[in-house]
């Protein structure tokens, strides 16, 4: 393989543009020749080509080359950069290093040792001769190594390595030195205690360069702030570190002695440590570790104070259960912190509760220490109070020296602290180096807020007194707020200790911490008072707000939408990302930072510190309270402004409650749904969906109900059955075709029949169930442990949603049957209706329809027609100024409202929706309802004639009285079956008189007794009188008056009325 390294910069690359170079190409002499092999440098990226190879080329961006990799490192036209290209033979990759570390691995494309194509020109710093596409650049101490590629170790020393002078130059290699980047490591690249001349240190600059872009500018500030000024060129680096965290939350604690307060971790137990210091107490003042304690005890300042944890009687008063911390983190910390030789960075904030944490001198004097054991008493590490340093000293010392109670031969060592402040939160770190012993170089640095004290150790090793635990317990010697204990298994640089204290300032500066210990809220007695006459229900979970989300993109749905954005996104680098200050490679290289249009569902990246969750598609969830009742909540590590929970990505955005009702049994879902992702802000929408209980005496009624159901369904089974071998059998023996309307109906009935008994199926084992169902999930709902600090606020939710999931589900079987069970309602409504036509009277609005049906059918095309067309000009005119007409639907119901005489509030007040709605009721309502009436009139005036001519039909009820006496006299003088007896009437001549002796001679009747009976009955009957027939024909009420009338007129005439033989030969 082969390697080549050199220092670069750029010579004049405007600032957030993109500028590139050809460092090397091997071609031949003509431009047109294909290359060998190139490698070319730009701000945004790398590149190089492969021919022939797979791939032929490769040009990977910034943000591809390493997770590390952010704008900070970006390649600037001020700063000398080491760069190498290793072309490994042995792997075939192309290796690409930056300021010394490996920035970028990936395959060349094809075998390495092919870069070896024959006697070609390798040109650096442009392609071939004459080529001029490419920025200016400045390269120094370039080398090639052929043979072996270089190790990480190998590049990392050349990039690191004095710079070779060369006075050719023009500039001196001190010169050159200056202009290098910078890594953390190095002692510039720290904020200093730098004040101007108005008092102002690196942390005011750092709090007000974002509002004045040009105020790290001032003299002197940016070579004494580079940290809180980014004013110096960092250098690459891997800058990722494993972070462990003992306590989750800010805690408050106050002093449960005069002396102060001690938390244990959860694994210990504040009997067995209290019995184990009683059992220890013979060998304490022998003891090598008691020793060390007092000697501490004995260097305090006289204002300062510590618990006696000699005193198994003081310990025991001194220890607070309730601020315990967890001790697993603390453990795989220890781990780490081992294998990496040691090394760690502990750091932490407190803040006074007031005067109570002040020291009888007005000061606040920090006083935590990091026990590994109680008794005896033992720290690793401990920050306090002690005459060797005013303001307090962190103290190191050994686990494995001072074994004995003889001075000079314990390892320890004193770091001094800066002041704390009496009214704000103090930052408090250490970052120790303990693997550079064995050369002595063991140091440690202390940071309090800014400042800085480091203290070389030499050669001691700082070994554990627990080997799986730095510390077991904490102990606070004044009332403070004191943060979550940030552990970190290496030496942080000091300049990224500065970096996180920058990080966390801002937001500590507004977090006020708990009101009380957790000590007192175990022992507060809350009272609850019983109010009757309250609502009913009662919510089972706190609420929970959930929204889903989009990614945001600099691609808009309209092409200048898409370029406004890039201006915009240009406006604001130019405006406030300009030299000497710098953004975000997130802000710089993408405009969808700084404005954007609504891009991909965001599915598996975190948003508001919250991880993303499944409930109804992925979304992220916060407590409903959470985001109401505070201005800020902490999320990931970061305290966030509850107002950006919702923003411009928002697309959904829906609030969750569950109420359960004892008194019913029943369970509720309400929902607040907003949906953002439409032209307007938000359309908000409730929901409340129910689940109830059924057991005891209401799921026998239930069950007792649904038995009648499939009572009802048997008799039904019967009828369709005896219909459906009646229309077979006249079809078997006679070919008669049953019409369409009675095979219709039979098919509704078979239809009813199988959907009753499927509902009927499925709601039966859910009612039974229901009950342990709903018990279940309630139960999981109610054991939640919202208010621990165990259970992870992502597993709550994680519960939450899946036992609501689980209620959904049941709820939405159950509102599938509903609907299921709706449409057998309707169907049978429908059969219903249709069955009031088997009497005349009532089959007034049967026979309405049916006579009217090809009219009402052509009337509603026309409808159709017409509120379609005044829809679609509704929508289109009115759609952006009125609710009512927002979309096609929206105006097709507002038309509807305004068919029935519901009009629009302040319709009168647009000239253009005056007209619309005008013409519209002049069509609509004058013409086409009136259609609609006309048609009905006169279908309805039809069916009443045919009933008026219809002899035989009485009022309903009658009718149905009669039959059942009919029945029970057929039954009982054994009278012929009805239809027998019409075909035989049907035989007969006479047809307007028969009498008992044609009956009697049907031989039909059982004797003349029946037949008697018969007649009895039927003619009580107006309509089976006999006509009277006379000798001007059959006489009935409208004829009797025509004879009356000829009969006057042919008195007056002198002539005789005409007889019925006479109209016969008319």
């Amino acid at each position: 393989g082969v390697t080549f390294t050199m220092w670069f910069r750029n010579v004049a690359c405007p600032e957030g543009k993109s500028c590139g170079t050809f460092l090397l190409s091997a071609h031949q002499s003509k431009a047109s020749s294909a290359r060998c092999w190139s490698a070319w440098v730009e701000t945004d990226g790398i590149y190089w080509d492969t021919p022939a190879g797979t791939p032929s080329f490769g040009y990977p961006l910034n943000e591809a080359l390493n997770p590390s990799y952010s704008q900070k490192f970006k390649l600037t036209s001020d700063t000398w950069r080491h760069m190498a290209w290793v072309f490994n033979e042995d792997t075939n990759n192309l290796e690409y290093y930056l300021d010394g570390v490996l920035t970028y691995t990936g395959t060349w494309g094809k075998p390495v040792s092919e870069m070896d194509c024959g006697p070609v020109n390798v040109s650096i710093g442009f392609r071939w001769p004459d080529y001029t596409y490419g920025a200016d650049v400045e390269i120094y101490d370039m080398r090639m190594y052929v043979g072996a590629p270089l190790t990480t170790a190998e590049v990392f020393n050349i990039a690191t390595a004095p710079v070779p002078p060369s006075p050719s130059f023009g500039r001196d290699d001190q010169a050159r030195a200056r202009d290098r980047c910078l890594y953390l490591t190095s002692p510039e690249m720290m904020d200093t205690s730098w004040t101007d001349t108005y008092g102002h240190g690196c942390a005011w600059y750092f709090n007000n360069r974002g509002l004045y872009p040009t105020l790290c500018s001032y003299p002197g500030v940016g070579e004494n702030c580079p940290i809180a000024c980014k004013s110096k060129q960092e250098c690459f680096n891997v800058g990722t570190y494993k972070t462990y965290f003992a306590w989750n939350s800010i805690r408050r604690i106050e002093s449960t002695t005069p002396n102060g307060t001690v938390c244990l971790a959860s694994s210990w137990n504040k009997t067995q440590q209290v019995e184990r210091c009683r059992a220890n107490q013979p060998s304490l003042q022998t003891d090598g570790k008691t020793w060390q304690w007092e000697a501490d005890i004995a260097a305090l300042q006289s204002a300062a104070h510590r618990v006696n944890l000699t005193d198994c009687d003081e310990l025991e008063a001194a220890t607070d259960e309730q601020c315990s911390f967890d001790p697993a983190p603390v453990k795989e910390f220890t781990t780490h912190m081992k294998a990496n030789g040691g090394d760690f960075t502990l750091a932490f904030w407190v803040k006074p509760l007031g005067e109570i944490s002040l020291a009888s001198d007005g000061r606040f004097l920090p006083s935590v220490n990091f026990l590994s054991s109680v008794s005896p008493p033992f720290a690793n590490i401990a920050f306090g109070p002690y005459v060797s340093g005013s303001n307090g000293e962190a103290r190191m010392r050994s686990g494995c020296t001072g074994s004995a109670p003889q001075p000079g031969i314990v390892d320890t060592e004193q770091i001094e602290m800066s002041k704390a402040s009496t009214t704000d939160w103090t930052f408090i770190a250490i970052s120790k180096n303990n693997q550079l012993r064995t050369s002595g170089g063991a140091r440690a640095s202390v940071a309090t807020n800014l400042g800085k004290f480091t203290e070389g150790q030499g050669s001691w090793d700082m070994c554990l007194d627990d080997p799986d635990a730095l510390f077991n317990a904490i102990e606070v010697n004044f009332p403070m707020l004191i943060s979550p204990i940030m552990l970190v298994p290496q030496e942080l640089p000091f300049g990224l200790v500065q970096e996180i204290y920058y990080q966390q300032v801002g937001n500590m500066a507004v977090r006020d911490g708990p009101l009380v210990t957790n000590k007192e809220r175990a022992s507060t007695t809350m009272e609850i008072e019983k109010n009757d006459y309250v609502p009913k229900s009662a919510l089972m979970a706190t609420p929970i707000i959930f929204q889903k989300r989009v990614a945001p993109s600099a691609t808009c749905p309209f092409e200048y939408s898409t370029e406004w954005v890039k201006e915009q996104h240009q406006k604001v680098i130019d405006g406030r990302c300009k030299a000497p200050y710098t953004c975000d490679s997130d802000v710089l290289d993408k405009p969808e930072a700084t404005i954007s249009c609504p891009g991909a569902p965001v599915d598996n990246e975190k948003s508001f510190g919250l991880e993303p969750q499944e409930f109804e598609g992925t979304g992220f969830a916060d407590f409903l309270f959470s985001i109401t009742d505070t201005p800020f909540v902490f999320r990931d590590g970061e305290l966030r402004p509850t107002g950006s929970f919702v923003d411009s990505l928002t697309q959904t955005v829906k609030i969750i409650l569950v109420f359960f009702t004892p008194q019913y049994g029943i369970t509720t879902v309400m929902s607040v749904d907003a949906d953002m992702s439409g032209p307007r802000s938000a359309f908000v929408d409730v929901s409340v969906q129910h689940y109830a209980i059924l057991e005891g005496a209401q799921l026998v009624a239930y069950l007792l109900v649904q038995c009648m159901v499939l009572i009802f369904i048997v008799f039904m089974i019967v009828d369709v059955f005896q219909h459906g071998t009646a229309m077979w059998g006249a079809y078997r023996e006679d070919r008669i075709v049953p019409d369409l309307l009675t095979a219709g109906l039979m098919g509704v009935d078979v239809l009813t029949i199988v959907m009753t008994t499927v509902v009927v199926c499925l709601r039966l084992p859910s009612k039974i169930a229901s009950a342990g169902a709903v018990r279940e999930i309630l139960h999981n709902l109610d054991a939640i442990p919202w208010a621990s600090s165990d259970v992870s606020v992502t597993d709550k939710k994680t519960t939450f949603f899946a036992n609501v999931q689980d209620l959904l589900a049941l709820i939405g079987t159950e509102e599938s049957v509903d609907a299921f069970l709706n449409v057998v309602l309707i169907v049978l409504l429908i059969r219903v209706i249709q069955c009031t036509s088997l009497h005349p009277r009532l089959a007034l609005l049967t026979g309405t329809i049916s006579k009217a049906m090809d009219d009402f059918w052509h009337s509603a095309l026309l409808i159709i027609l017409i509120m379609g067309s005044f829809a679609g000009i509704g929508t289109w005119r009115f759609g952006s100024e009125r609710e009512e007409f927002g979309t096609f639907e929206k105006t097709m119901q507002t038309e509807f409202l305004m068919f029935l005489g519901e009009f629009l509030e302040d319709w009168a007040t647009d000239t253009d929706l005056q007209a619309f709605i005008v013409l519209y009721l002049m069509i609509m309502f004058l013409l086409v309802l009136n259609f609609l009436l006309a048609i009905i009139v006169e279908a309805y005036m039809g069916v009443r004639e045919v009933n008026e001519e219809n002899e035989i039909e009485q009022e309903f009820l009658t009718d149905m009285a009669s039959i059942f006496q009919a029945n029970l006299m057929s039954y009982r003088h054994k009278w012929p079956h009805g239809q027998v007896l019409g075909r035989m009437l049907a035989s007969q001549r006479a047809k307007f008189s028969v009498g008992f002796m044609d009956l009697s001679g049907s031989m039909l009747f059982k004797d003349q007794k029946s037949v008697g009976a018969f007649l009895r009955y039927y003619q009580g009957f107006e309509f089976c009188e006999p006509p009277e027939i006379g000798s001007y024909g059959k006489a009935d009420d409208g004829m009797k008056q025509v004879l009356e009338i000829e009969r006057r007129v042919a008195q007056l005439l002198g002539t005789r009325p005409p007889k019925l033989k006479d109209m016969a030969h008319q």
